[in-house]
């Protein structure tokens, strides 16, 4: 107990040696009352006293990082700047003014608020900005939260990391050098003087950004130590429009992590569970530009780094928030009572919205609908979806097969086990129902983007459907569903929407002769046996002579992918006449440079699977003319087939000749020759 008493004297030695500096004694009550009432820091900055030392407020900040937060501690911040003691400490946003002065306390935050507010030096601000947020990190920092917490310098805060962290470096120092300074550069020195402008523009920026980051790493440790949710909504939503600002823009990877962390605190400081998920729904909400990368309405350029950054950070705090909140995964808030059901039938309560009622799919379908038509977009934003659909499948699961003592898991396991279990309606099953909606939109946009998602479905269904007792019935359900909607499509009225869906089902058929119930669906579904009927050949001939290139292209690419499944569902005898090959034969002279190297591909495919008589006459009609294309690249294309089945087969069959005839010349016998 000594030894805990003379640390916590220690600690609190170094916080008064740390405010001596700052003269708390010279700060009047009508400073205090004209700075409780003001909404902008910067409305005041002209009667503002001249700031603190910045060494001083670095210092103070250190020393109350340091602080565990004694009794001893805040009635000395209670007691009077001159030193005599206030009656009591204020609680819960009361302002009681001492009769007799102002306390240490209220003091030191109109100090640390004109030193923000009212220095042209960032140093400064970061200085005094890393003081107040390591005073409201204080253990027992709640106590007196009503005379500690600023809600404008708070702000102030917020939206000075926001213009320092939310925009690109180079792109602000491109901001920064204006036209008149470049005109101004005298002549022969033009190239000097803009290089140490720039030299010195990167080190000012680099010592603000250090500031400026660490002043964010503070936030977040205040927003995990402090529910700022349960406390003000107004000011929870400032935080979350802010930090999330960083997130869409940030200056580097580590500062968009640091800004998802302080997003994720916001969370994690939620109550109930329906402030988990209004919390939750207002963090995803804020975040989904930085998961479709659209932040610019016009996308006419590749990802940019920072955009990747960005997209990176808001990734991962989306996958925790689905990791470590099952709750989400709900449909609806479920107390498990009757009464409650028979009240929401009779229309007791009010409906939630959407995205508070579902927010994981209500994120997921927003992806899908608002995403960018380019193919870099398109292909980012159905990986990140097919992504955080794995990871809530992977919650769902473990939540089923959990078997936590704690009521409130008990209560969500019972609610999930009958929303999935006895009523299939689980995560994946209301996502693919939205697909299927997706993919009947007007806008052929939508359909692509809908083709693309079940494509990828299909490829990663063994990961959406993974259960306990590795029962495959599941994934053969999925595939036969998700199938069916890709056959749909394959006879779109749109010629984009087409190529993507028969090479949806071209990578189907791979994935679905990978495992034997798969094997099964795929025989019944050629036999048209069973739910799904597929006709490989009529699909082949509708897209080879289709008008349009994507479409004759994807004919190709089903054509491949059938010779790789049939063979192993016993097909061999059966595929030299099992499609049109002399579509092939006009696709290899197809107008279309991308057709052409395709069928040549498609043909020496061909003829490794089914090397009949036939095949080899076709091979010869269509390749080898190839040769003397007038496009190099189909010219090279042909040649290295011609390489592979020609050249490459008699030199092996000269190698073998040459063993033979050495073998018999050394006097082999028998099984040595």
């Amino acid at each position: 107990n000594r030894a805990r008493f003379n640390l916590a004297a220690a600690m609190l030695q170094r916080v008064v040696d740390a405010v001596r500096p700052l003269e708390l004694n010279d700060v009047s009550a009508s400073e205090w009352q004209r700075w409780q009432g003001v909404k902008d820091l910067s409305a005041l900055r002209k009667e503002c006293r001249p700031g603190a030392d910045a060494e001083a407020l670095w210092a103070l900040s250190a020393a109350l990082r340091g602080a565990e937060g004694s009794e001893e501690l805040w009635a000395w911040l209670a007691a009077l700047a001159d030193g005599e003691a206030e009656p009591a400490l204020p609680v819960k946003g009361q302002a009681r003014q001492g009769a007799r002065g102002l306390s240490r306390a209220r003091a030191l935050v109109v100090v640390l608020a004109e030193s923000v507010a009212c220095s042209s030096a960032r140093n400064l601000c970061w200085a005094a900005g890393s003081a107040y947020l390591a005073l409201l990190g204080v253990n027992g920092a709640e106590r007196c939260w009503g005379t500690l917490f600023h809600p404008a310098l708070f702000r102030h805060l917020l939206c000075t990391l926001r213009r320092h962290l939310c925009v690109p470096s180079h792109e602000r120092s491109k901001l920064r050098r204006t036209a008149s300074e470049q005109d101004d550069v005298p002549d022969g020195a033009g190239e000097d003087s803009s290089a140490m402008r720039d030299e010195a523009q990167d080190v000012g920026q680099e010592e603000m950004e250090d500031g400026a980051v660490e002043l964010l790493g503070m936030f977040v440790s205040v927003l995990s130590a402090r529910s700022i949710f349960a406390s003000s909504r107004e000011v929870t939503s400032l935080v979350v429009t802010e930090l999330s600002s960083i997130v869409l823009r940030p200056v580097s990877a580590p500062v968009a992590s640091s800004a998802a962390s302080g997003l994720a605190a916001v969370v994690a400081g939620a109550g109930d569970q329906d402030e988990v998920r209004c919390a939750s729904a207002m963090v995803l909400r804020a975040i989904m530009p930085a998961l479709l990368m659209n932040q610019d309405a016009n996308v006419g350029h590749a990802p940019r780094r920072w955009e990747l950054q960005g997209r990176g950070a808001a990734l991962g705090l989306a996958r925790g928030l689905v990791q470590g909140r099952p709750s989400l995964l709900l449909p609806r808030l479920q107390r498990g009572s009757a009464a409650s059901e028979e009240g929401n039938e009779e229309g007791d309560d009010e409906a939630p919205s959407k995205a508070r009622d579902d927010p994981i799919i209500a994120l997921l379908q927003l992806m899908c609908a608002l995403t960018f038509e380019r193919a870099e977009w398109r292909q980012l934003t159905t990986e990140a979806v097919l992504d955080l659909l794995a990871e809530a499948v992977a919650a769902e699961q473990a939540q089923l097969v959990s078997r936590e003592e704690d009521f409130s898991d008990q209560e969500l396991r019972l609610a999930l086990e009958d929303e999935v279990l006895r009523r299939g309606n689980g995560v994946v099953a209301r996502f693919v129902t939205f697909l299927e909606r997706l993919l009947v939109s007007e806008r052929s946009g939508h359909r692509v983007v809908a083709v693309e998602t079940v494509t990828l479905m299909i490829e990663r269904s063994a990961l959406l459907t993974a259960s306990g007792d590795g029962d495959a019935a599941g994934r053969v359900q999925l595939d036969e569903r998700l199938l069916g909607a890709l056959l749909h499509r394959c006879s779109d009225n749109v010629p984009s929407v087409r190529g993507h869906a028969l090479s949806g089902v071209g990578a189907a058929l791979s994935v679905l002769v990978s495992y034997s119930e798969g094997m099964q669906l795929l025989e019944d579904a050629l036999g048209g046996k069973g739910k799904v009927h597929l006709e490989l050949p009529a699909l082949f001939k509708a897209a080879a002579t289709d008008e349009k290139v994507l479409a004759r292209r994807a004919a190709v690419s089903l054509l491949e992918s059938s010779l790789k499944a049939l063979p192993q569902l016993g097909m061999e005898k059966d595929l030299a006449t099992y499609f049109e090959y002399e579509l092939l034969a006009r696709l290899a002279t197809d107008s279309s440079v991308l057709v052409r190297k395709a069928a040549v591909a498609g043909v020496a495919l061909l003829l490794k699977v089914c090397p009949s008589p036939e095949v080899c006459a076709l091979w010869a009609r269509s390749v080898l003319p190839l040769a003397l294309d007038p496009e190099g690249s189909v010219v090279e294309k042909a040649l290295e087939e011609v390489q592979s089945a020609v050249f490459a087969p008699l030199a092996k069959a000269q190698l073998r000749s040459q063993r033979w005839a050495a073998a018999s010349a050394s006097g082999g016998e028998g099984d040595q020759v």
